[in-house]
Order: structure tokens, then C-alpha cells, then sequence
């Protein structure tokens, strides 16, 4: 995964604060209701989100709890 620079902390709180109110959402559909870059977005999750601020992912949806609701997992695609 290519090293991107930093978000600044308040956008870092904007994507935190929408992974807790919003969870099963992936890292682009993350970045596209934040209109933030998918890729960076998806960098800090992978990287700082899961080391400072205990996110996790399940199937690439991301959640504070490691939960991710059964409406948002089912995609119509096997696994």
C-alpha cells in the first residue's frame, strides 16, 4: 500500500466520527460521503484507524466494535 501524507487530526475526527455513526460502510463509501480521496481514506483506516482509534474491518466494512449489521454484509455477492 503506496505511504500517504497524513490527514490533518480534524479530518481524521470527521472519518472516526463517521465510521461510529455510520458503521458497515467500506473505505470508499466512506471517502465518497466525506469527499475525501478513496485511497487515503482507506490508508488511514488500514494504518492509524485500526492502531489509535481501535477500528476494525469485517469483509472491508468498517465498524468501532468489530459488529457490522447483517443489512450492510449482505451484498449479493458469494464470499
Amino acid at each position: 500500500m503506496p505511504s500517504y501524507p497524513s490527514y490533518a487530526e480534524s479530518t481524521k475526527q470527521r472519518i472516526v466520527h463517521y465510521v461510529l455513526r455510520n458503521p458497515g460502510h467500506t473505505g470508499g463509501e466512506i471517502a465518497l460521503a466525506l469527499g475525501l480521496d478513496k485511497s487515503r481514506v482507506n490508508s488511514f483506516l488500514y494504518l492509524e484507524g485500526r492502531r489509535r482509534f481501535g477500528l476494525q474491518d469485517n469483509n472491508w466494512r468498517w465498524s468501532a466494535t468489530g459488529v457490522v449489521s447483517r443489512s450492510r454484509r449482505t451484498s449479493g455477492k458469494p464470499s
